[in-house]
């Protein structure tokens, strides 16, 4: 596929997808927002629900892929999987 070219069109997305996508956002916000958590907390969880939530509903982006024989240690999700799950085990040392 090519840059701005739809990747993948899924006729169940496009009848229920931009509704189920706002409610898990709304949900999910809903949920941080009454666990009671710190605010800087709240802040961080919902700018990366919502960041990730923004790149799954476009589907001119596609899934991002790494350099050769790196596919998939160099994605930016793994980056953010690495770093998260890094940071929770120094949080809970």
């Amino acid at each position: 596929c090519t840059e701005g070219e739809l990747v993948y069109n899924d006729k169940n997305y496009e009848r229920f997808g931009e509704v189920i996508s706002f409610v898990n956002v709304a949900v999910v916000a809903m949920l941080f927002l009454i666990s009671m958590s710190a605010k800087n907390t709240i802040m961080f969880g919902l700018s990366w629900h919502v960041y990730f939530m923004m790149n799954f509903m476009n589907p001119s982006l596609g899934v991002p892929h790494g350099q050769e024989g790196t596919e998939w240690f160099l994605t930016e999700y793994f980056v953010v999987e690495a770093t998260t799950v890094l940071g929770a085990i120094v949080a809970i040392i």
